[in-house]
């Protein structure tokens, strides 16, 4: 500095400033001098402006020290807080890398395999939270189709009972169970697709309590048909998705369950109709619904792809040559033939004591089968769980035959394992021509298939 400059300033020399003021305060800190904000919490003591407190510089080599702090040497401080460790950036590389491999198609390798089960036991979780419908209105529809069930079987069950207890079985027995199960099926067919549940079920409660009141033939016949269609399609909208095949055969055993549940129903009626015309009528309405719905369900028809597409022909066609070929034979087949036919169906109840179903066995079972399976990876799937409404109406019509119930029953479980047999080649099949092949291969497919669903209590759409 000169002598001028000194002068100017009142012959007083200024203090050297220091190179770089550290830990200075922020504004809170000066306008509440007691009181440090939480980010300098952990600075050091800004410096005196007291010139005889100034330290001179520190050279390069020297660390610094502050009052009230220990001394540091360099290799003494501690990383920064919140950096990833190398260990923890080496891990989240490997992860990147197996997903990106993941999505060009190529094997994921064994460490992506735990983090995929657990986000599909998470979805799964998420999806079974009990959301969307309330407790007090789930409980009573659980109630109402248990005391229907229950009902529905002493009534199946009362030519047996009553010559050996001695009583008579009341009417009001049968027409309670009938409209219980009526009510309680339609409130869940309607909530699944979401369509007014609790007008639908004031509808059904009401109509069918008429008409099992009335006691008219053609008035019977129409509401054994109508339970027969809300039976099979409800059976069908409430399955879900399965990711291995043990969760398939679970899948299709509740669809049996609740077609086995609108079989009682449909026998309590007691309507009188021609077996092989009331389950074409079935059959016909219960396809018709089932693929409106399928066609939101399953991203419609733009959605299918070519697989989808081959998939709904070859259904089709099945369908189409099995009824055709039924109708045909029982109007204009030969006498002979239809003897042999006859004869051969009188050979098997005599050693197998019942006849499974034809057309559930080749194209209903094995349709929901791999429908389910599906869901489970695309939500094409809906479209072949539509043709498992040819399974469901077998079951739910399987009184209507005049067997004895437990000869219908042990045709219906032939069914199911022929349809599980079958449904199970369809789906190694499909799984061949995917590319998923080898036991490590489906393993790493089933760890990655977590397309969720709502949950069985909820609405689908």
């Amino acid at each position: 500095m000169s002598h001028s400059e000194a002068g100017h300033r009142g012959g007083r020399a200024r203090p050297p400033r220091p190179e770089r003021r550290q830990g200075a305060r922020r504004q809170s800190d000066r306008r509440e001098p007691g009181r440090r904000s939480a980010g300098s919490a952990n600075m050091p003591p800004a410096p005196s402006s007291d010139p005889s407190l100034i330290s001179p510089p520190e050279s390069a080599d020297t660390p610094a020290s502050y009052p009230g702090l220990p001394s540091q040497t360099p290799t003494e401080v501690a990383p920064t807080e919140g950096r990833r460790s190398a260990a923890a950036r080496a891990r989240s590389d490997q992860r990147r890398a197996s997903s990106h491999r993941s999505a060009k198609g190529a094997r994921p390798s064994h460490d992506s395999a735990q983090p995929a089960r657990e986000a599909r036991r998470a979805r799964q979780v998420r999806d079974e939270a009990p959301v969307g419908v309330p407790s007090a209105w789930r409980n009573t529809w659980f109630v109402l189709t248990g005391i229907g069930l229950v009902l529905l079987a002493i009534n199946l069950l009362a030519p047996t009972l009553e010559p050996t207890l001695g009583i008579t079985l009341p009417s009001g027995v049968r027409i309670a169970g009938a409209v219980a199960l009526m009510t309680a099926y339609s409130w869940g067919a309607m909530h699944r697709t979401d369509n007014l549940p609790a007008l639908a079920a004031e509808i059904a409660a009401v109509a069918s309590t008429a008409i099992l009141l009335t006691n008219i033939d053609w008035l019977l016949a129409g509401l054994s048909v109508a339970m027969t269609v809300i039976t099979t399609v409800f059976a069908v909208l409430v399955t879900r998705p399965a990711v291995t095949f043990p969760e398939v055969i679970r899948e299709v055993l509740i669809a049996c369950v609740v077609a086995v549940g609108g079989a009682l129903a449909v026998s309590a009626i007691g309507a009188t109709v021609e077996p092989m015309r009331f389950s074409y009528i079935a059959l016909a309405f219960a396809l018709v619904w089932i693929l409106t719905l399928v066609n939101g369900l399953g991203a419609g028809l733009h959605g299918l792809g070519k697989r989808g597409l081959v998939m709904i022909l070859v259904g089709t066609l099945i369908l189409a040559v099995a009824l055709a070929y039924g109708e045909a034979l029982r109007r204009w087949g030969s006498p002979g033939l239809l003897l042999t036919i006859d004869s051969m169906r009188t050979r098997l109840l005599s050693t197998m004591l019942a006849v499974p179903h034809p057309l559930a066995a080749v194209l209903g079972f094995p349709a929901l089968a791999w429908g389910v399976f599906m869901r489970a990876r695309r939500r094409q799937g809906w479209w072949a769980c539509a043709f498992g409404v040819a399974a469901t109406v077998a079951v739910a019509g399987m009184f209507q035959g005049g067997l004895e119930p437990w000869k219908a029953a042990l045709g219906v479980v032939y069914t199911l394992v022929l349809g599980l047999i079958v449904g199970f080649l369809v789906i190694r099949v499909d799984l061949y021509f995917t590319g998923s092949r080898g036991s490590r291969a489906r393993h790493d497919e089933e760890e990655h298939a977590v397309r969720p669903e709502p949950a069985r209590t909820q609405r689908l759409r």
